[in-house]
């Protein structure tokens, strides 16, 4: 998906690739200056066209038996 936007004055040429699955959704985008877009625009494919699927493994389960910090005490106002 390739959009333009004007953000407070300066021109922006955005690109994206939105994955949604079963699974799960992932966006991947990136954005340039609209006046350096034409030369940007095969480095900003490649990284927007550049997520392969993965096989999901088994389950892991990571147990962290640490107990958390205590509490910070509240700062005294001056």
């Amino acid at each position: 998906m390739e959009y333009s936007a004007n953000v407070k004055g300066l021109d922006f040429e955005y690109m994206a690739n939105l994955y949604l699955t079963s699974g799960g959704y992932c966006s991947v985008s990136t954005h340039t200056y609209a006046n350096q877009f034409d030369a940007n625009k095969n480095e900003m494919e490649n990284f927007v066209n550049g997520i392969v699927k993965a096989e999901k493994r088994g389950t892991d389960v990571v147990e962290i038996k640490v107990a958390p910090p205590p509490p910070m005490a509240p700062k005294k106002s001056k």
